[in-house]
C-alpha cells in the first residue's frame, strides 16, 4: 500500500515539472520572438504577450504630414509638381491666377519711381563755395552758441553764491538763447545751401516717398501670397487641387501635403493605465502587416506631457474609442519598403519584458 501511494506522489511531481518546463519555455519563446528573431506569425498567436504593451499607431514623415494652403482667395493658375516629387525649401509649388495684383504691383512701382525723381530733385546740392561759406557762417554760430550756453550757466552757479546780482544771469541767458537762434538759422541757410529747398520741403518728399516704398513692399507681399512655396526640404505625398479650381479662406481646404520622408517615424497612443511604462528612449518593435516577416526596431523620443483624445484606431472589435490616450512618437532605427500613413502595431517593454 505505502510503496503504491510512493508511485503516485512520483507521477504527480513528474506531471508537475513537465508542466513548469512548458510554461518557462513557452515564455522564454515569446521573449525571442518580440526581440526580432520571429515573423509575424509569433505575434498572431499572442494577442496582448505577457510583459508587452500592444498600441496601434502609424507612420509619418519626420516633419510630420503638412498641409499647405494659398492665404488669399482666388483660382489655382497652376501647380507645379506631382505626387512623388522631391521637394526643396522655398521651392515654387503652385501659383493663383494674379495679372490684377501684378498690374497694382506694376503701378505702385511706377509710383515709386516719380517719388524718387521728386525727392531727388530736392536734395539737389549748390555750388560747392557757397556750401564752404555757409559751412564756416555755421561752425562759428555753433561756437557762438556754445559759448553763450557755458557763460549762462556759470552766471547761474554764481547766483546761487550770491556772487552777481539777478540781472547779469537774465542777460547770460537772454544772450544765450540769441546765440541759439543765430545758430539755427545758419543751420537752415547751409541746408538750402545743399539742397536749394527748405527742410520742410525735404521732409515732406522723404515722407512721399516712404509711402510709395511701402506701397511697393505691401503690393509685392500681396501677390507672393498668391505663390505657394514649400516650407521644408522633402517630398510631395497627396495633391488635392488641380489648375482652375478656386480655394477660399472661408473653407480651408490644402492644396497638397508635403513630408520630409528621408526619415520615417511612428505616431501612437497608449492607454492611461501604461503610461508609467513610457519612458523617452525605451526601444520597441513595430510590425507592419505589409511585411510579415519583419520586425522594425525603434526608439521613443517624445512623449506628451498631456492625456489627450485617441486619434488612432486599430479598428479591432473590442478596441476602446472613448478614452483618453497618452501620445508617443517614435523614430525607426530602419523603415525599408515602408510609407507614410501605415498602419502599424507598437509593441512597448512593460516591466520584465525584454529591453525594459
Amino acid at each position: 500500500m505505502k510503496r503504491k501511494r510512493l508511485l503516485i506522489m512520483t507521477l504527480a511531481l513528474a506531471i508537475l515539472g513537465s508542466g513548469l518546463l512548458l510554461a518557462t519555455s513557452s515564455r522564454n519563446n515569446t521573449s525571442e520572438s518580440l526581440e526580432g528573431n520571429a515573423t509575424r506569425s509569433s505575434f498572431t498567436s499572442l494577442e496582448k504577450p505577457e510583459g508587452w504593451i500592444v498600441a496601434a499607431g502609424k507612420t509619418e514623415p519626420v516633419s510630420e504630414t503638412i498641409n499647405l494652403a494659398f492665404e488669399l482667395n482666388g483660382i489655382i493658375d497652376e501647380i507645379l509638381v506631382k505626387e512623388g516629387d522631391r521637394i526643396t525649401i522655398g521651392q515654387l509649388l503652385a501659383t493663383l491666377k494674379s495679372g490684377e495684383r501684378e498690374a497694382r504691383l506694376e503701378a505702385s512701382m511706377s509710383e515709386l519711381e516719380a517719388q524718387k525723381a521728386v525727392h531727388e530733385k530736392f536734395v539737389t546740392g549748390a555750388r560747392k563755395e557757397e556750401k564752404n561759406e555757409a559751412w564756416a557762417i555755421l561752425e562759428q554760430a555753433r561756437i557762438d552758441r556754445n559759448n553763450a550756453k557755458v557763460e549762462a550757466d556759470r552766471r547761474k552757479k554764481l547766483l546761487k553764491q550770491e556772487l552777481i546780482a539777478k540781472e547779469e544771469v537774465d542777460r547770460a541767458i537772454k544772450d544765450s538763447k540769441v546765440a541759439t537762434n543765430r545758430f539755427e538759422e545758419a543751420r537752415q541757410r547751409y541746408l538750402i545751401t545743399l539742397t536749394q529747398s527748405r527742410e520742410e520741403d525735404i521732409r515732406k518728399a522723404f515722407a512721399q516717398l516712404q509711402t510709395a516704398q511701402s506701397k511697393v513692399e505691401e503690393m509685392t507681399h500681396e501677390l507672393e501670397k498668391a505663390r505657394l512655396r514649400s516650407p521644408i526640404d522633402g517630398t510631395v505625398l497627396q495633391r488635392h487641387k488641380h489648375a482652375g479650381e478656386r480655394v477660399s479662406l472661408f473653407l480651408p481646404e490644402p492644396v497638397l501635403t508635403v513630408g520630409d520622408t528621408s526619415r520615417l517615424n511612428v505616431r501612437t497612443e497608449v492607454l492611461e493605465k501604461d503610461i508609467s511604462h513610457i519612458k523617452t528612449g525605451t526601444s520597441v518593435y513595430i510590425l507592419a502587416s505589409s511585411f510579415p516577416d519583419t520586425n522594425f526596431k525603434g526608439r521613443i523620443i517624445h512623449v506628451s506631457p498631456r492625456m489627450g483624445e485617441k486619434a488612432i484606431f486599430s479598428e479591432k472589435p473590442d478596441e476602446l474609442l472613448d478614452t483618453k490616450i497618452l501620445e508617443i512618437i517614435i523614430a525607426l532605427e530602419s523603415f525599408e519598403g515602408l510609407i507614410p500613413g501605415l498602419q502599424v502595431d507598437v509593441f512597448i517593454p512593460a516591466g520584465n519584458s525584454p529591453g525594459s
